[in-house]
């Protein structure tokens, strides 16, 4: 074997097992659970590609976008969120989740989707491992004693055949894993997603694989059949029923409802499909939703009665400004009102968090913090309702967003104080 042929050999390679990883990484085994989902595969793409990048082709879709591009993705079930920042190894954009941990205990835990990074130079190899390289590379181009390669009917050993021929052209068998790979690369194009019963597993035979292959490569044969084209009507629709299927599923997974796996979304579902596993969620989802509602009530019932009781001790003469005990009895009343499971309403609880910073000297995050004992991205729906409510931002005749609660600078700057 001569220097180019070697160097093809080792492209080819090393191709196909950059390929292999993103694959094993995409299709996480069944060990590595966290949240009821399967660990987020933690992809690398080039910063450039995060304007344009194509989500179906990793199985996601996005559900918020700003001007800069997607906030949030979807992936299996999983809401991610953006993150942005800069390190020794230069910017990054990334997705991820909180699986974990508590901010009081700061032993917060995430899983990363996907991030938009540039890699780095690898590093030349030293004199000591040029030279075992060059030996080896020295001998590979000898003939070899005895035949090259195993006879054609054998599999070959390695990852994939040489492109260019080494004596004779022979024609190789393909490992089992290689022909897995292809066609469940071909089947992620077409339907984004791969049914459960075609995902490997860690202990799978040659048989589980075979089976597997095949049936990923009957729904390829059969595309013709599932509705993968839709007029912008139906695909509304579809989207629809998806996003409402979507949040039972996570209903359920956070209230340990347990979920057969046919109310799943499948490739071949469309949206009258969804509609029925819609109504079976919702059968399967009533009673856990009704005790929820239950204890609500019981919760909105006790906090009232302990912000009444306050009131009678504490509330303010008109005019005067809030102690720190009191502004968070109001905000955890307030609270109450809401529903935390609701989708945040950014842009809400970016005005509140801009009407701090302007009368904080830029410190909304030490405010928040204080105030609710949470991050500013850990923020749920009722705690940034609560805040809006008690800041009230408004745009001034500058157009600056500041608070229109007059008193709540003065209490903000208590809070503080007393937090230090």
């Amino acid at each position: 074997m001569n220097d180019q042929q070697w160097e093809q050999l080792a492209a080819d390679m090393g191709r196909l097992a950059d390929a292999m990883e993103i694959i094993a990484k995409h299709l996480a085994p069944d060990a590595a659970k966290s949240l009821g989902h399967h660990k987020l595969p933690n992809l690398r793409r080039p910063l450039a590609d995060y304007a344009s990048f194509d989500w179906t082709t990793i199985g996601a879709k996005i559900v918020a976008t700003d001007r800069s591009g997607p906030t949030e993705v979807e992936y299996r079930g999983v809401v991610c969120k953006r993150r942005s920042g800069e390190d020794k190894k230069g910017k990054a954009i990334w997705f991820n989740v909180v699986t974990g941990g508590t901010v009081a205990e700061g032993n917060i835990t995430y899983e990363r989707l996907i991030s938009f990074r540039d890699g780095t130079p690898a590093e030349p190899l030293g004199d000591k491992v040029q030279s075992v390289m060059d030996k080896a590379r020295q001998a590979a181009s000898q003939p070899a004693a005895g035949p090259a390669w195993p006879a054609a009917e054998q599999p070959i050993p390695v990852a994939i055949a040489p492109t260019t021929p080494i004596t004779k052209p022979i024609k190789l068998d393909p490992s089992l894993t290689e022909v897995y790979a292809a066609v469940h690369s071909e089947a992620l194009k077409l339907f984004h997603t791969i049914p459960n019963q075609y995902l490997p597993e860690s202990g799978d035979k040659p048989d589980d694989v075979k089976r597997k292959t095949a049936g990923l490569q009957d729904m390829i044969a059969n595309k013709d059949t599932l509705p993968r084209t839709r007029t912008p009507e139906e695909s509304a629709e579809y989207a629809k029923a998806c996003k409402q299927h979507a949040d039972l599923i996570q209903w359920a997974q956070q209230h340990q409802v347990t979920l057969p796996a046919h109310l799943h979304v499948q490739p071949a579902d469309d949206a009258e499909h969804i509609g029925m596993k819609i109504s079976t969620l919702t059968n399967l989802c009533a009673p856990s939703k009704a005790i929820a509602a239950g204890m609500r009530s019981d919760l909105d019932k006790a906090a009232q009665m302990r912000f009444d009781d306050a009131k009678a001790d504490q509330k303010p003469a008109a005019g005067q400004t809030m102690t720190p005990a009191q502004v968070r009895i109001w905000i955890e009343t307030r609270m109450k009102r809401y529903d935390a499971s609701k989708k945040n309403n950014l842009q809400q609880r970016g005005l509140s968090i801009e009407a701090i910073n302007a009368v904080t000297e830029q410190r909304a995050v030490q405010v928040i913090r204080a105030l609710l004992s949470v991050e500013i991205d850990a923020m749920n729906s009722a705690q940034s309702m609560a805040l809006y409510d008690y800041v009230k931002p408004a745009r001034h005749h500058d157009g600056q967003i500041l608070p229109a609660n007059i008193n709540a600078a003065a209490e903000m700057g208590a809070v503080l104080r007393e937090s230090k």
